[in-house]
């Protein structure tokens, strides 16, 4: 899947992605751990399977 197909596929859930030039993205997550919420920037592989993972599929 084309980087830019699968960014618009993570941000279509609510994160946001970033294309680094090493062939990763990094995804901001939304955390909300005994009410408290946060933001995480997690760097995964540019596959659809690392972004189906992160999403919980």
């Amino acid at each position: 899947m084309p980087t830019t197909n699968l960014i618009r596929f993570i941000e279509s859930h609510g994160n946001t992605a970033k294309e680094n030039a090493d062939g990763t993205l990094t995804v901001s997550c939304q955390v909300s751990v005994n009410g408290v919420a946060s933001v995480d920037l997690v760097t995964i592989p540019a596959t659809l399977a690392a972004a189906r993972g992160l999403l919980g599929y």
